[in-house]
C-alpha cells in the first residue's frame, strides 16, 4: 500500500513538472529563432541539446546513481542560468552554452527520477509514469492553444 502511494506521488510530481517544463523549455528554440533569425541556430540548439543529454548520461551515470536526490535538487540551477543567457544577444557560442545548460538540467533531473521510480515499487508501472509526462504536456498545449487562439495580440501578455 505504501509503495503504491510513493508511485502516485511520483506520478503527480511528474505531471506538474511536465506542465512547468512545457511552459519554459518548449519556447527555447522559438526564442533562439526569433532573436537570431536563424532556423539553423534553432536546429543546432535542439540537436546539440539531445546529443549532450546522451553524452552526459554516460559521463554522469555513477554520480546520478549515487547522489540522485542531490542531482534532482541541482537541476534547477542550469535551467535558471539558461534563462539568463536567453536574455543576451544570441550567437553560435551562446546557443551552444544554452544547449549545454539545458542538457545538464535534463540529465540531472530525469535520470535520478527514473531510478527513484524504478526502485520505489515492486510492480513497476512504467505506463503510469510515462502518462504523467504526456498528460502534463497535453494540458499545457491545450491551454496555450486556447489562450493564443482567443486573441493573438493579448496572448503573449497572458503567457508572460
Amino acid at each position: 500500500m505504501l509503495e503504491n502511494k510513493k508511485t502516485n506521488l511520483i506520478f503527480c510530481h511528474k505531471l506538474i513538472k511536465a506542465f512547468a517544463d512545457s511552459m519554459v523549455k518548449a519556447f527555447v528554440p522559438l526564442i533562439i529563432l526569433k532573436e537570431s533569425g536563424s532556423l539553423k541556430m534553432a536546429m543546432f540548439y535542439c540537436s546539440m541539446m539531445y546529443l549532450l543529454c546522451f553524452v552526459l548520461n554516460l559521463v554522469l551515470k555513477k554520480f546520478l546513481q549515487k547522489y540522485g536526490i542531490v542531482a534532482m535538487i541541482l537541476h534547477a540551477f542550469p535551467i535558471i542560468a539558461m534563462q539568463f543567457l536567453l536574455t543576451m544577444k544570441i550567437t553560435w557560442a551562446l546557443c551552444f552554452a544554452i544547449a549545454v545548460l539545458a542538457a545538464f538540467g535534463q540529465v540531472l533531473y530525469s535520470v535520478p527520477l527514473n531510478i527513484l521510480f524504478a526502485f520505489s515499487d515492486r510492480k513497476v508501472n512504467v505506463a503510469k509514469f510515462q502518462i504523467a509526462t504526456n498528460v502534463g504536456k497535453l494540458v499545457f498545449i491545450v491551454a496555450s492553444g486556447l489562450v493564443i487562439g482567443s486573441d493573438l495580440k493579448n496572448s503573449i501578455l497572458i503567457l508572460a
